[in-house]
C-alpha cells in the first residue's frame, strides 16, 4: 500500500510539474519572480546531479536486463527509478528556468542547455507513460531509453560549457596543436596578451556568455567594451575597465576574475597593464618596442630562441660530403634539419669559382658566411641561384657595390652584413629590391 501511495503521489507531482513548466515557458518573457525564488533557481547546479544519476541508472537497467537476474525485478526497478528521475528532473528544470531569468542576455549555449534539459524531462516522462506498452513494442523501449541517455549526456555537456567554458568536457580530445613562436615573429597581443585572456577571462566573456555585456574574444569586442564602458583605452590604464577590475583587491566584488575562478599571476597582471600603458596595440611585434620599455622586458621573457622549421627537400649526403673541405664547411642548421649553412675560411686560398659549386645544394642553403673573403662584385652572380638564402655575411670583402644588384633575386634574404667593405656611393640603391630584408649592417 505504501509503495502504491508513493507512486501515486509521484505521478501527481509529475503531472503538476509539467503544467507548471509549460506555464513558465509561456510566461517567461513577462515573468517577475520574488527574490526567494531566485534562491531556488541558484540551487539548479545542486539539484541536477540527482536526476542525472537516477535517469542513467534507469537507462542502464532497462537497456541491459541481464544486469538483474529476475526480469520482473529489472522492469520494476527500472520504471520506479525512471519515475523518481522524472520528478527530480522536473524540480531541476523549474530551478533552471528560474535561474535563466537572471540572465539578461540569452546566449546560444544557454538556449541549447535549456531546451535539451526540457527535452530530457519531457521524453523521460513520455517513456514512463508508455511503460505499459513496452512488452508489445520492445523496439520502442530501446529507442526511447537510448535517446534519453544521449540527451542526458548532451545536456550535461552544454551545462558544463556554460559553467566551465566552451567544450569543457571534450577539451582534452580537442587540444589544438601548439605552435611555437620565435621572439622575432612574436606579436604582443596575439602571442602574449590574448593567451592570458583565453585562459583567465574569455570563459565568462565570449559569444555564448557575456557577463556585463562584455566580450573579450575579439579585438572589436574589446574596444567596444561592455555595459560600463570600454575594456581597453589604448595608452590610458585608469580609463581601461579591464585594468581597473584586475587591479581591485581580491575581496572586492568587482575584482576579476571572480574568487571562484583561477586568478591572474603577478606577471600576467603586469603584462596586461604594461601593454595598455604602452599603447594597447593589437598588431605590434614585441621587437618593435624600445628595449627599455616595460612591455618589451616582460614580453620578451615569454619566448625562447626556437630553431626555425624548414620543409626543404634534404640535400644528398654525398653532395654535402664532396663540398666539405679544409677551406669550406657545409653543416645542417640543427640536428636533422634540411637547411644548410656554408662557411668559408682562408682568404689566401679562396677561389670565386667555388661559389658556383654550391648550386648542387642551392635549394638547401639558407646561410652563407664569406667574412674576410676577397669577394668582388662580379663574384656575387652565383648568389642568384640560392633561392632560400636568408642570411649573407660579406664583412671585410672587396665589394665596391655594383655587384649587389645580383642579390635582387634573393627574395627570402632577411640579414645582410657588409661591414668593413669599401662600398661606393651607389652601393645601397640595389638593396631597395630586397623587400624581406630586416637587418642591414
Amino acid at each position: 500500500m505504501n509503495a502504491h501511495r508513493t507512486k501515486s503521489i509521484l505521478e501527481n507531482t509529475l503531472l503538476a510539474a509539467h503544467i507548471f513548466v509549460i506555464v513558465l515557458l509561456l510566461a517567461e518573457s513577462r515573468l517577475v519572480i520574488p527574490a526567494w525564488l531566485h534562491v531556488v533557481g541558484r540551487l539548479h547546479p545542486v539539484l541536477l546531479h540527482f536526476p542525472i544519476v537516477l535517469l542513467l541508472l534507469a537507462v542502464a537497467i532497462l537497456l541491459f536486463p541481464q544486469l538483474l537476474r529476475n526480469s520482473e525485478d529489472q522492469r520494476y526497478y527500472g520504471i520506479y527509478l525512471l519515475l523518481w528521475g522524472c520528478v527530480l528532473a522536473a524540480f531541476t528544470v523549474i530551478a533552471g528556468l528560474f535561474l535563466s531569468l537572471e540572465n539578461e542576455g540569452s546566449s546560444p549555449m544557454l538556449q541549447n542547455h535549456k531546451w535539451t534539459g526540457i527535452a530530457v524531462f519531457w521524453l523521460a516522462s513520455l517513456m514512463y507513460v508508455l511503460a505499459d506498452k513496452w512488452e508489445r513494442r520492445p523496439r520502442l523501449q530501446t529507442v526511447l531509453v537510448s535517446l534519453v541517455g544521449v540527451l542526458v549526456v548532451v545536456t550535461g555537456h552544454f551545462g558544463a560549457s556554460l559553467t566551465h567554458g566552451e567544450n569543457f568536457i571534450t577539451a582534452p580530445l580537442l587540444k589544438d596543436e601548439v605552435t611555437l613562436v620565435t621572439l622575432e615573429d612574436a606579436e604582443v597581443f596575439e602571442h602574449v596578451i590574448q593567451p592570458i585572456l583565453e585562459s583567465k577571462c574569455i570563459g565568462c566573456h565570449k559569444a555564448s556568455k557575456q557577463k556585463g555585456e562584455l566580450r573579450l574574444d575579439g579585438v572589436e569586442h574589446i574596444l567596444k567594451g561592455g555595459e560600463s564602458g570600454p575594456a581597453v583605452v589604448p595608452g590610458d590604464v585608469e580609463k581601461s575597465l579591464l585594468a581597473h577590475h584586475i587591479l581591485l583587491p581580491l575581496e572586492e566584488d568587482g575584482h576579476m576574475p571572480p574568487k571562484s575562478k583561477p586568478q591572474l599571476s603577478e606577471e600576467e597582471t603586469e603584462l596586461i597593464i604594461s601593454w595598455i600603458a604602452s599603447g594597447g596595440d593589437f598588431d605590434k611585434k614585441v621587437l618593435a618596442y624600445e628595449p627599455d620599455a616595460p612591455i618589451f622586458q616582460l614580453a620578451s621573457q615569454q619566448f625562447v630562441d626556437i630553431p626555425k622549421t624548414y620543409t626543404l627537400k634534404p640535400a644528398s649526403p654525398d653532395k654535402v660530403s664532396l663540398l666539405n673541405s679544409f677551406y669550406r664547411k657545409v653543416t645542417p642548421l640543427g640536428g636533422g634539419s634540411p637547411a644548410l649553412s656554408v662557411s668559408y675560411f682562408s682568404r689566401q686560398n679562396f677561389n670565386p669559382k667555388s661559389l658556383e659549386e654550391l648550386h648542387s645544394i642551392g635549394e638547401q642553403v639558407v646561410e652563407l658566411n664569406l667574412n674576410h673573403m676577397p669577394v668582388k662584385d662580379e663574384d656575387l652572380a652565383p648568389m642568384a641561384k640560392l633561392p632560400h638564402l636568408e642570411k649573407l655575411y660579406l664583412n671585410f670583402s672587396d665589394l665596391q657595390g655594383e655587384g649587389l644588384k645580383n642579390l635582387s633575386a634573393l627574395q627570402q634574404l632577411s640579414i645582410l652584413s657588409l661591414s668593413g667593405s669599401p662600398l661606393n656611393e651607389v652601393a645601397l640603391a640595389p638593396l631597395a629590391a630586397l623587400k624581406t630584408l630586416d637587418e642591414l649592417y
